[in-house]
């Protein structure tokens, strides 16, 4: 299944996951992100943008710091942090 493929652990990918997932999907206000992501471009002027300069900051940390010992811990933090 898709799903278990993307997920960091297929153990939560349950029928009830499954259900929520689709339930998201069929809101009025998902459909009209997913509309404004294509047809007014919204990923290429928000979401793009932001997810490059994301990844020139990430390279320019690695580039100056390296991948020590410590980096995988450094990165599993920043991904769980809370927003």
């Amino acid at each position: 299944m898709v799903y278990e493929r993307y997920s960091f652990d297929p153990r939560i990918v349950t029928d009830d996951w499954i259900d929520t997932v689709h339930e998201v999907m069929s809101l009025d206000k998902h459909k009209e992100a997913v509309r404004m992501m294509v047809q007014e471009n919204a990923a290429g002027r928000y979401f793009f943008p932001e997810l490059a300069a994301q990844k020139r900051e990430t390279l320019a940390w690695l580039r100056k710091e390296g991948c020590r010992g410590q980096h995988k811990s450094y990165l599993v933090k920043t991904i769980e942090r809370p927003r």
